[in-house]
């Protein structure tokens, strides 16, 4: 018996293009070249569709949930534009929860888990996120992708490159000059710090520079946590002369605690933040960023999930292009005649 795989190779296309040709699906792009090139396969395989199988395995509420830490933060503004694109694309409809927010068993968790309410989830993984929530969901008979969290076996995901991120920040303090540089921020146990602090190790030691343990500190991603952890590192007597810090939410909080304590940025240190929001240009100092593909992690992850949907196997995906993009601004500063 001829499968929707077995027209899939015919055709040269994916499993769910051809669903998308069979169901009349028009929020699928193709070219009509390849439309015909899949009806062909059909018509020549005499393919008549188990409309009784397919509406168990493709029926669809099109409705989609998608949990994101703390929504309000300007750093899930382009992830949320790009969730949005791709929900287009496939014509789903997005129900919005906050991680941050959201306890196991709580009324949009039961939602989701309720039989038939939504075709699946989309979690970007955090820290703030009640961890039995994942559980919960992995139990349930519907895909689940998660965002930006590679250490979690058995679940399928799609993460930025943030190892390299955090490394394109310190090799750009490095090119100034800067050999004593620290890194503050971040919760120690989450996947996205520990990505972005082996990234700035790495940066470190392929320029034969030395990590100080003690120059490597943690705190939860607010300003105010920032601004307290930057107060007490400050007035240490032995202090760096530049600071990649793990997010630019907490970045503020660490400028703020400078100027309170006569630290001047740049002139007296020179600061590289993790991600790029509108305000980085209009605080003072302007912040230097390493920009991150949030839009695009957004769509591929909608991508993806539409993919598991469709019953196709997929693998991780690791976000490369476009890679991360450093924005210089007025917090950095070339030291020792650079």
């Amino acid at each position: 018996m001829v499968t929707l795989k077995d027209l899939a190779e015919r055709a040269g296309v994916s499993v769910s293009l051809v669903s998308a040709v069979l169901n009349d699906n028009k929020h699928v792009r193709m070219s009509e070249k390849t439309r015909e090139r899949v009806l062909a396969e059909i018509r020549k395989a005499n393919y008549v569709p188990n409309h009784a199988a397919r509406s168990l395995r493709l029926s669809r509420t099109n409705l989609l949930a998608v949990i994101i830490p703390e929504i309000s933060r300007p750093i899930f503004e382009p992830l949320l534009r790009g969730i949005y694109a791709g929900a287009e694309e496939f014509g789903y409809a997005v129900l919005l929860g906050d991680a941050a927010q959201l306890v196991s068993g709580s009324q949009l968790v039961e939602r989701i888990l309720g039989q038939g309410q939504v075709d699946g989830t989309i979690v970007r993984h955090s820290a703030t996120l009640d961890q039995r929530i994942i559980t919960e969901l992995s139990r349930r008979q519907a895909p689940l992708l998660v965002l930006d969290h590679v250490d979690l076996p058995g679940f399928h995901w799609v993460a930025l490159d943030e190892t390299e991120g955090a490394a394109v920040g310190v090799r750009h303090l490095i090119e100034l000059g800067h050999r004593d540089i620290a890194f503050l921020g971040g919760v120690a146990e989450f996947s996205g710090t520990k990505r972005r602090l082996a990234g700035f190790r790495q940066a470190m030691t392929d320029a034969g520079l030395e990590v100080r343990e003690d120059w490597i500190m943690f705190c939860v991603q607010d300003p105010e946590a920032g601004y307290r952890l930057a107060a007490e590192f400050l007035s240490r007597d032995s202090l760096p002369s530049a600071i990649f810090v793990n997010n630019i939410v907490t970045a503020r909080g660490v400028v703020a605690a400078a100027g309170d304590l006569g630290v001047r940025v740049p002139d007296d240190l020179s600061l590289v933040a993790f991600h790029d929001v509108p305000f980085a240009d209009v605080e003072r100092p302007a912040i230097t960023t390493v920009a991150m593909p949030m839009h695009k992690l957004g769509l591929e992850g909608i991508r993806m999930f539409e993919r598991l949907r469709q019953g196709e196997k997929v693998e991780p995906l690791m976000i490369t292009d476009p890679a991360p993009r450093l924005i210089v601004r007025a917090s950095t500063r070339a030291v020792n005649g650079r």
